[in-house]
């Protein structure tokens, strides 16, 4: 606790409370720091709650002010608690949100010691100086998804001034797992979160991390870097609904300091987008392997628009592409096709070179037809088409509804599959496998087909000891097989019409990011696309490894449209919806209120984020459930 200061001004964790109270200090001379995790009497009931300031002893307390009970554990420091606070106004969130995310899991008593300047060489600080003084916004670094980005993220390591830290963020755990692995490999101290967040808050050169980790503690932020930044994992899903980029690059600017978004192509909302990006910077090609070590930053990089003029090293960094053409095939095959049965029945596959076959549609069916009065199978309370969860039920995936294979129409129990989900078509796979080991992996659940045995469920998918991946032969999943598998000798995207045709409004920008993973899970090995669709600008520029044009048309919609970058956008759902709009029309501002449509969701529109943040910031909540979602990635 700060010297002459008489109490604690502390914000308890308590759900709907936005208050901050009074405390005295621990009895028996327990030190709280600012941001610190501490157990304070709350009426009848102690709670949870973080000191966010300290009061002037020139302030009188009232009566009843109580002493805290104990000091719990370390937290988020002075920046990061402010980073709440604006975090809290950005998202239309509540500071404690975010300040449970900067707070680690495990209680941490350690006291970080004065910071040291270690000497690292005069080139390095040299180098330092030249990155914070060109260019001091968030920048875009574009490049293949095949190029391996850690030789440029060692040497900004070593480039960063003496005493900070590096901070890098991973789309997924194992990803931010090989990068810490391989930074301590390379001699630098590195902390991996969330585990390690004691180790962080001591102090050292680099922190990696998946989205949680943009609230990682350290010393003092050198430089941040959001790695394959256009990825959905950065959002959470959870109202407050935060990105971890936007969050970073505020951050960045508040330490004075660099910020990196590093892409697999030129994504327009990234461009421009609220992260600050203007336009393209450095592109990420092979001289950065290739430059003395510590001198390529900021030289030895090419502009991306020239680099995509001439293509050579952009089109080694891609995987090139087979298109199989699904409309010239036998339609009663399916998305069997004879190029895809031809690889599954007769290619050398083992545990080490794998097939990777990508089918992005969760379930056993999809679209459901009885095959007596021809009648598509749908809900009958919402009347949206059901779909088979398993081969007994049927389910609702709008609102839930559950009932037995049974037509509504005419009550005939022979139903007829016109589109198959995953679990359907890994067991098509399994049968032309000839013995070989078929695993189907999703976000929920990881099967033995061949073995017909389940393998991990929920949150044990994460787990990779159980997944059964390394003996897999085949392995049949949907896009979250990308971050549990690393490597393939064949990657195939049975039905990419079905990225290329979402009613999503960033379908494009979609297809485009499934390409890259699949690119980058095929390095050495082919990539097989089948579609309808082989003259799709999207199919053409994976063909040619130049998606200018689909960005650029993808761009004008969006002017046309009025969609983000050039607006900012929320959606407002739930029962407290009605109320939450009412207030906003009450205010008078320049808002755009549209809804609600058949799910209940109203959506809002303004100029720019002050104006949509600042109108939601001046709500009051209602007592009913409301979910307002900030940057929504679907509307």
């Amino acid at each position: 606790m700060a010297e002459g200061v008489s109490a604690l001004e502390v914000m308890p964790n308590v759900k709907g409370m936005d208050k901050i109270l009074d405390y005295l200090p621990a009895p028996g001379g327990q030190k709280a720091l600012l941001g610190d995790l501490v157990r304070v009497e709350l009426g009848p009931r102690k709670v949870d709650g973080w000191v966010v300031g300290f009061k002037d002893p020139t302030v009188p307390l009232g009566q009843s002010v109580k002493p805290i009970t104990k000091v719990l554990s370390r937290g988020p420091d002075s920046g990061l608690v402010g980073l709440a606070t604006w975090a809290a106004w950005r998202w239309s969130g509540h500071p404690v949100h975010f300040l449970a995310a900067a707070t680690p899991e495990k209680r941490v008593h350690s006291t970080r010691p004065d910071v040291t300047e270690n000497d690292v060489g005069e080139r390095a600080i040299e180098i330092g100086r030249e990155i914070r003084s060109c260019n001091p916004g968030p920048q875009l670094v574009v490049g293949g998804p095949n190029l391996d980005p850690f030789p440029w993220l060692a040497d900004l390591a070593s480039s960063i001034e003496p005493g900070t830290t590096l901070l890098v963020l991973a789309p997924n755990a194992g990803y931010s797992e090989r990068l810490s692995a391989r930074f301590r490999t390379r001699g630098f101290s590195c902390a991996n979160l969330p585990d390690q967040w004691e180790i962080a808050y001591l102090g050292v050169r680099v922190v990696v991390g998946t989205r949680g980790a943009a609230w990682a503690p350290m010393p003092r932020l050198g430089a941040a870097v959001v790695l394959d930044a256009h990825e959905d994992s950065y959002t959470d899903s959870r109202s407050p609904t935060w990105n971890a980029g936007v969050l970073l690059a505020e951050r960045a600017k508040r330490d004075g300091c660099r910020s990196f978004a590093l892409v697999p192509a030129a994504f327009p909302e990234f461009v421009h987008a609220s992260m600050g990006v203007s336009r393209l910077e450095e592109f990420l090609g092979s001289k950065s392997r290739e430059t003395e070590r510590g001198k390529n930053l900021p030289a030895g990089v090419q502009s991306a628009g020239e680099h995509l003029g001439d293509g050579a090293v952009w089109r080694r960094s891609w995987t090139r592409a087979e298109v199989v053409d699904l409309g010239a095939e036998d339609p009663r095959n399916g998305l069997l096709t004879k190029v895809l049965a031809r690889v599954i029945a007769e290619g050398a596959f083992s545990e080490k070179d794998k097939l990777l076959i990508l089918f992005n549609r969760v379930g056993y069916a999809r679209l459901l037809a009885c095959a007596a009065c021809k009648s598509l199978v749908a809900c009958d309370k919402c009347r949206s088409t059901l779909i088979a969860g398993s081969p007994e039920e049927l389910m609702c995936p709008r609102c839930g509804l559950e009932r037995p294979m049974v037509c509504e129409s005419c009550g005939s129990i022979s139903l007829k599959n016109l589109r198959v989900g995953v679990n359907r078509f890994a067991e098509q796979v399994a049968l032309l496998a000839k013995g070989r080991r078929v695993v189907e992996l999703t976000a929920k659940e990881v099967s033995d087909i061949s073995g017909g045995k389940v393998l991990a469920t929920g949150a044990k998918t994460n787990e990779k000891e159980s997944l059964g991946l390394d003996r897999a032969e085949i392995v049949v999943g949907t896009e979250a097989v990308f971050s549990r598998l690393r490597r393939a000798s064949i990657v195939v995207i049975a039905d990419f019409d079905q990225q290329l045709f979402a009613s999503r409004l960033n379908s494009k920008v979609e297809a485009v990011s499934i390409l890259a993973k699949a690119s980058r899970a095929a390095i050495g090995g082919r990539l097989i696309l089948q579609t309808r669709s082989p003259g799709d600008e999207v199919v053409s520029g994976m063909l040619n490894c130049d998606f200018r044009d689909v960005f650029e048309r993808d761009d004008r919609l969006r002017q046309e449209l009025r969609l983000p970058p050039y607006s900012a956008l929320a959606v407002v759902s739930g029962p407290g919806g009605d109320d939450v709009v009412s207030q906003l029309r009450e205010q008078g501002r320049n808002l755009e209120v549209s809804g609600p449509d058949h799910t209940g969701r109203w959506l809002i529109r303004a100029c720019g984020h002050k104006d949509l943040c600042d109108s939601l910031s001046g709500i009051i909540r209602p007592v009913e459930r409301v979910r307002i979602e900030v940057d929504p990635l679907n509307v």
